[in-house]
């Protein structure tokens, strides 16, 4: 089945597949995907498939980690997560044009140096700022692996938090702070579509 969420204006922005299922004496509405434009389009949608009737539970699979499904509910404590998978793998293949690519908060430009054993041509400094990202050879505020730099990338993964794993070097502590702001997303990232 499929559920279809359309707003005040009468366009459609978001939709939920699930499937009602029998397995003994439990019934159970697995949900399959369900993807929005919206906070408010995932709410209603969640709210229409935790009404269904003669469900004794519903399942989620493949959900993001910060949905806040757990506050939608009147006994948050209903909403259990039973495991825990990767889904979002990424690659800096061109170091220099991904940064660019990217959008970065506010704050003082840091000067990283990344390492690429596989990929040589990224290996090199890059002053990272809200304005811009461009090569350099200023003296590094901040040394790390492409690997990290991937996670960092991404937005969820602090800088503060990798210094404090090991896997970033801080040759100036100020410029970890700085670093946690510029690389800071409103989004967690989620892919959600089991490739």
């Amino acid at each position: 089945m499929v559920a279809v969420h359309t707003d005040g204006d009468g366009l459609d922005d978001g939709f939920a597949l699930y499937e009602a299922k029998n397995d003994k004496d439990v019934s159970s509405l697995q949900v399959h995907d369900l993807k929005t434009a919206n906070a408010a389009a995932a709410t209603q949608l969640w709210r229409f498939l935790l009404g269904v009737d003669l469900v004794d539970r519903v399942v989620g699979r493949n959900r993001p980690l910060d949905e806040p499904l757990e506050w939608w509910l009147t006994d948050r404590r209903q909403c259990q997560v039973t495991g825990v998978g990767d889904d979002l793998w990424l690659r800096l293949v061109d170091v220099l044009e991904a940064l660019r690519a990217r959008t970065f908060g506010p704050g003082d430009p840091v000067v990283i140096e990344v390492r690429d054993e596989f990929l040589p041509h990224n290996d090199g400094r890059y002053r990272v700022g809200p304005d811009g990202v461009d090569r350099c050879s200023d003296e590094p505020q901040l040394v790390l692996d492409v690997a990290v730099l991937a996670a960092l990338y991404l937005g969820d993964q602090t800088a503060s938090g990798l210094v404090a794993g090991g896997r970033i070097e801080a040759r100036d502590p100020a410029a970890v702070a700085a670093a946690d702001r510029l690389f800071a997303a409103a989004e967690t990232p989620w892919c959600g579509t089991n490739f």
